[in-house]
């Protein structure tokens, strides 16, 4: 068997046109980003992509030239030196060795934008193809990107999550591995089709263990045992992405010479999406409605979640809408609420210490446009680093810095104020600064979907709700600019025959 030698690069971000706030290296830094053999080392035993390559590296003696890794949390357009930054160490370390290597393998996300530039991937790809024109080269892509035609024409094979939550992500990198190693073979040799509908869907109601997104993905699976097919990946796509390829699509990765199986499943897969396009618009209850729900419950711990402020989805963790209601709710039973990102506060706690009694104003600082700042009397519980490991499924073992954490608690609630602005997907999350989350009644996150998968065994119930914030379920009420019209569900005259598809 020959020992290959394929090289490796991430770069992933989720861009939200809307948010105020853009993204710099400074944000990659505070996340990941690592190079050369660092990179092996800190993402090895890793349930992610990078984890899965490593994985797949050693057990068939491969040679792994490692080029750099680098992620941030979904937050608005990445700067344009920022991207130059990823786009030189990629593309010139590519250059250097592009004669010793046999293929690449890239994590992207798919729902990039840079200043200046609406499709990051497929400009990075155009780049790469420059370089390396004829190399074998596979791709992995979150089930939220906006693919675009130039991703699929420059790649040879693209695997996409199955799964929202997220818990798949090693299984993506192995599947797309599998058919890079293939196609090194000359067993299967791979291309890319596509099928793009006019269908700009919110992520609510896009979880893969229910519902219509698991629907087309099952029906996906099924179709994947057709001869000649390596891959079906069904991509629900990013709507706060203000581009030309934003929504939904789905990429067949086709053996040569299979192209007409791959144009009769992705026929079957626009009839299936139009017909479910309906069951992904949801209603949610306001703040105050799911507090009374929630008050309902006579045991168990629910989750208030406020989708519209998740940080896993462009929010900024700082709309008080939630936090403001609870605090005037007047019978509240123990409430722990992750959280709101305010480095003043979290200063004004630290420089108090603990078991000071502080009054604060927060949340509000980046934009009022989502609700005003509040004000919060409480003693300050505990104060920590912000920096815990993931335990459970979704990126299992991986870092995450939340930047100085502090515990105020008011009575009733225990409000986490970090520095840094991340989705609270982990119970680590709470534990990591004194909580147990099991001893609450209610949890109130900044959070989606994500979390499920790790607080699956703690909470009972589970109330999305409808709050001020840039991550807004009214796809309605963002001045899109790009996205093509007409789209549903903001256009009534929407068609079928808008589909496209790129063999």
């Amino acid at each position: 068997m020959k020992k290959y030698r394929i090289a490796y690069a991430r770069l992933f971000h989720e861009t939200h046109s809307f948010s105020p706030v853009n993204t710099t290296l400074k944000e990659f830094r505070e996340r990941e980003l690592h190079e050369g053999s660092d990179l092996l080392e800190h993402y090895r035993g890793s349930k992610t992509e990078t984890g899965a390559f490593i994985d797949f590296i050693e057990k068939n003696d491969f040679e792994a030239v490692p080029l750099i890794a680098g992620a941030a949390n979904p937050s608005g357009l990445v700067s344009a030196d920022t991207y130059a930054f990823f786009k030189k160490r990629i593309v010139d370390g590519l250059e250097g060795i592009r004669d010793e290597i046999d293929a690449l393998y890239l994590s992207l996300h798919g729902a990039m934008i840079v200043d200046g530039i609406f499709d990051a991937e497929g400009d990075l790809l155009n780049a790469i193809r420059e370089v390396i024109p004829g190399l074998p080269l596979a791709a992995s892509m979150d089930l939220h990107a906006n693919v675009s035609p130039d991703m699929v024409a420059r790649t040879d094979m693209i695997a996409g999550y199955k799964t929202y939550p997220h818990v798949d992500q090693y299984e993506t990198g192995r599947r797309a591995l599998d058919m890079l190693h293939q196609h090194l073979n000359w067993e299967r040799r791979f291309r890319n089709v596509l099928l793009k509908m006019p269908l700009l869907l919110p992520s609510m109601n896009m979880m893969t263990n229910a519902g219509p997104m698991a629907d087309l993905v099952n029906r996906g699976l099924e179709l994947e045992q057709t001869e000649g097919i390596g891959c079906v990946s069904v991509f629900g796509g990013f709507p706060y992405s203000d581009v030309e390829d934003a929504g939904f699509s789905v990429v067949v990765s086709v053996e040569e010479g299979m192209e007409k199986e791959a144009a009769r499943i992705l026929d079957e897969m626009a009839k299936l999406s139009w017909q479910k396009r309906q069951e992904f618009l949801v209603e949610l209850p306001t703040a105050e409605e799911a507090i009374l729900e929630a008050l309902q419950e006579k045991e168990g711990v629910v989750a208030l979640v406020d989708v519209a402020d998740n940080p896993g989805s462009g929010g900024l963790a700082e709309t008080t809408k939630l936090l403001e209601t609870l605090l005037k709710t007047e019978v509240l039973p123990k409430t722990a609420f992750a959280f709101i990102s305010d480095s003043e506060a979290v200063q004004h706690c630290i420089d108090a210490g603990v078991g000071e009694d502080v009054e604060l104003i927060v949340g509000g600082k980046s934009s009022t446009l989502y609700g005003e700042p509040v004000r919060v009397r409480g003693r300050v519980k505990t104060i920590s680093d912000g920096i815990y490991y993931n335990k459970g499924p979704w990126n299992t073992g991986i870092k995450v810095n939340f930047g100085r954490t502090v515990v105020l608690s008011t009575g009733t609630i225990d409000l986490l104020l970090s520095e840094g602005c991340q989705s609270p997907n982990d119970p680590e999350v709470f534990r990591r600064n004194g909580i147990e989350p099991t001893d609450y009644r209610i949890l109130a996150l900044k959070a989606k979907n994500h979390f499920r998968a790790g607080f699956k065994d703690i909470v009972t119930k589970v109330i999305p709700l409808d709050a001020p914030g840039v991550a807004s379920l009214d796809l309605g009420t963002f001045p899109y600019r790009n996205i093509p019209r007409p789209v549903f569900p903001l256009d009534e005259d929407v068609k079928f025959e808008q589909m496209k598809v790129f063999l």
